[in-house]
């Protein structure tokens, strides 16, 4: 038998087969399913949700003894426990009897003396001495030192370390199911040389020893994803991102990482973000768990996760707060230059607030239920039900790009506005109607061409009647018409970098760097804050009429260090997000951070898995169980990856809408422009296959528009049950042979959908 690690390497490399394998029809016509016979291997892995064969299982109270401790607050849920000696918390759940808190003292053993003051930990940080070495300390060392007060359902502790001279003030408050965590604000103080670089909260808060408790960490990769709890396996690297991705004024572009497959970086799309600011932790699914949501500095927080095997035996997740960060500092044309510290702290008071779960409600579904209730106090809106109406077909068509000419970039038409119309009418006829259509390329110059911020469609490509032409349409079938706008970047010929672009705090031009140099405009500039919104409120001054879709912005989270103009991260932040806001005919974004859910109408190119780090063993749909019932949400392109089977039936699990990249123009038009990359796109390849999935998941899909997921559990590996708040239930199923349980059948490879049926 080959070992489940081997399994999925093997795995890996299958799919990566599959993903370069195009099959087309010998007539050019639509293209055919690859079916490869891979399904053991594939459900083994980390692309899928495994069943929880222990569930409900109860697991040993390791932390029941509570000798040491006092109780600082409680409530008729809960008790908060403190020990003054190590400045470590203890969290009794009073209906169950479980203990939460850090290591054990039996567990003790396997950690020596300096991880046993980060293990003890309410609190880490580490600092920087003039010369950029970074130190870790625990604010239980003998050097610090603390006083405690209790105060408004909590305490507070004062730390100051006396050799580095750097103190604040940590607040510590019980709710009625939670308990929260905040450096309070206003309370850092710098007063020597050492500078506070990046705090980390409760460390090892929820840890495990080995799999000597069942259960996994959650951490919010692509739609979500699971670390279970296994025997120590020797990780050289851990789980280590920033929420809403990195900064590209300060970061470096990409985050090493050696256990995710190697790769360079010349892909149409990247490995997943962070787009939430949670994490979370399961001891025994179905028995406890907590969902740990960032609510104060998420824009300069880190999801920190380290399976048992990387340095020590212990499962971990934290979040780590960076107030600053070390960069090189250019001094020669070379590029050379010096480590420096960041001058300024990034401006934020870091708080995280860990929400209690017990019996069914304690796994990853239950965590998003929560996290969706949050989010609808605050900002998510529920969606008018539509039930059994069709869902929609999210259709990208490529307008216009250009290529090189002997002397100057060649226009390239390859949809006009009257052609789009005319696609849309052909899927019509197949009673494909309820279309959300989004037209790219369609300014002067096409996709890549014309100046930042020249906006007015091309008369190349029809007139202002053809576009309102299109638009009702579009809405008479119960559709809506976007028109696509790239707002974040721009190539060389677009924009002038060195007076344009935004700039990286070692003061270079900022952007991204495809690895392909042959490529036509291989960087792609990331434009200033203020020419960004100036663009905008062009486009919805002049287009308002139409829905927006504003490429870029909803996925990218950055600072602008230009010269006596400096935006920081958590401003620009602020800015894009009241930019973006409602407008009367909708905002569709790609993959937008938890800031601008509230206001999107559409989410586009929703991610179906997870990074595929060895350590994580599952995908799960956290982000797709948060989101159904209030925003649309779109898979990525299918006629653009892998076309199987399984990737309908997982947009089917996830309770996504698919979405095809088209254009009528031949697909040898795309020969020489920036889009080359998408090699097929021509409708007349593609209209069959758009038809055939969209029927397949509408069939399924439409009987649950309008309601909220409440239930995503695997039966058995390979078998999926989606509950949703209709009384609608999904079953998937993977495998080759049908799947009986009861009245309900499920034949192989395919999915189902029933109501009233348990």
């Amino acid at each position: 038998m080959l070992s489940k690690r081997i399994q999925i390497l093997l795995c890996i490399m299958l799919i990566a087969v599959f993903v370069c394998t195009a099959v087309f029809a010998s007539s050019g016509g639509a293209a055919d399913f690859v079916t490869p016979d891979t399904t053991s291997l594939d459900l083994n892995s980390c692309r899928h949700t495994h069943e929880d064969e222990e569930r409900g299982k109860a697991q040993p109270n390791l932390l029941a003894n509570l000798s040491g401790y006092t109780v600082i607050s409680e409530n008729s849920n809960y008790a908060l426990y403190y020990r003054e000696d190590n400045c470590n918390l203890r969290v009794l759940n009073k209906k169950t009897g479980y203990v939460w808190g850090g290591v054990n003292e039996d567990g003790k053993e396997h950690l020596n003396d300096t991880w046993l003051a980060l293990a003890d930990s309410l609190v880490t940080f580490t600092y920087l001495n003039e010369e950029c070495t970074s130190a870790q300390i625990s604010i239980n060392d003998p050097r610090i030192e603390r006083t405690f007060e209790k105060k408004d359902g909590g305490a507070v502790i004062s730390v100051s370390d006396t050799l580095t001279q750097i103190s604040f003030d940590i607040s510590v408050k019980l709710f009625e199911d939670s308990v929260s965590v905040s450096m309070v604000d206003g309370s850092l103080s710098e007063e020597g040389s050492f500078l506070l670089e990046s705090v980390y909260v409760m460390p090892f808060f929820g840890c495990t020893y080995n799999d000597t408790v069942s259960g996994y960490i959650f951490v919010p990769d692509g739609a979500g994803a699971l670390i279970r709890y296994a025997e120590s396996t020797k990780y050289i690297s851990a789980f280590d991102k920033r929420v809403y991705g990195i900064d590209p004024a300060i970061d470096s572009t990409s985050n090493s990482n050696d256990l995710l497959a190697k790769r360079t970086n010349d892909y149409l799309t990247d490995p997943p973000k962070i787009t939430a600011p949670v994490f979370g932790t399961v001891h025994g699914v179905g028995c406890n768990a907590f969902l740990a949501v960032i609510e104060n500095g998420a824009t300069y927080s880190s999801i920190c996760a380290s399976p048992a095997g990387y340095v020590i035996d212990y499962n971990r997740v934290t979040a780590r707060f960076d107030f600053r960060t070390v960069y090189a500092q250019t001094l020669k044309k070379d590029g050379s230059g010096i480590p420096v510290n960041q001058e300024t702290p990034n401006d934020m008071s870091p708080s995280v607030r860990y929400y209690f779960l017990d019996g069914e409600s304690a796994d990853y579904s239950g965590m998003a239920v929560k996290y969706r209730n949050i989010l609808k106090a605050k900002t998510l809106k529920n969606k008018t039900e539509r039930e059994d109406e069709d869902i929609p077909l999210r259709l990208d068509i490529v307008a216009a790009d250009v290529k090189s000419g002997k002397f100057f970039n060649t226009y390239v038409k390859m949809t006009s506005v009257n052609e789009a119309a005319e696609i849309c009418g052909t899927l019509g006829k197949e009673n494909v109607n309820n279309i959300t259509l989004s037209y790219k390329g369609w300014t002067k110059g096409g996709l890549n061409g014309g100046k930042f911020g020249n906006i007015a469609l091309d008369k190349r490509l029809g007139s202002l009647s053809d576009l309102q032409r299109l638009k009702k349409q579009l809405e008479g079938g119960g559709g809506r018409l976007y028109l696509g706008f790239n707002a974040l970047t721009a190539n060389k010929d677009r924009c002038n970098p060195d007076m344009d672009s935004a700039k990286t705090i070692s003061n270079k031009n900022m952007g991204f760097v495809r690895d392909n140099k042959n490529i036509k405009y291989n960087v792609s500039y990331v434009m200033r804050p203020k020419s960004i919104i100036s663009s905008v409120l062009k486009l919805k001054n002049k287009y308002g009429g139409y829905g927006l879709l504003l490429s870029g912005l909803g996925e990218n989270s950055f600072s602008d260090f230009t010269k006596g103009e400096t935006v920081t991260r958590a401003a620009n932040d602020g800015a894009m997000a009241k930019l973006i806001g409602k407008t009367e005919n909708g905002i569709a974004l790609s993959a937008p951070n938890s800031y601008l859910w509230g206001d999107t109408d559409d989410y586009f190119d929703m991610s179906l898995e997870n990074s595929q780090y060895l350590y994580e063993t599952d995908s799960v749909p956290f982000l797709p169980i948060v989101l159904k019932g209030s925003v649309d949400y779109y898979s990525p392109y299918i006629n653009q990856g892998y076309y199987t089977e399984d990737s309908i039936l997982k947009i089917i699990e996830y309770g996504a809408y698919p979405s095809f990249l088209t254009m009528k123009a031949k697909n040898e038009k795309l020969i020489g422009t920036p889009s080359a990359d998408y090699f097929s796109i021509n409708i007349d390849n593609w209209k069959d296959a758009a038809v055939s999935s969209y029927k397949q998941i509408n069939e399924v899909l439409k009987q649950t528009e309008g309601a909220d997921i409440t239930e995503h559990r695997v039966i058995k590996d390979g078998i999926v049950r989606v509950k949703y708040s209709n009384g609608a239930t999904v079953y998937v199923n993977y495998l080759n042979e049908d799947y009986k349980d009861g009245n309900i059948t499920v034949k192989a490879k395919s999915s189902i959908c029933t109501k009233g049926v348990a």
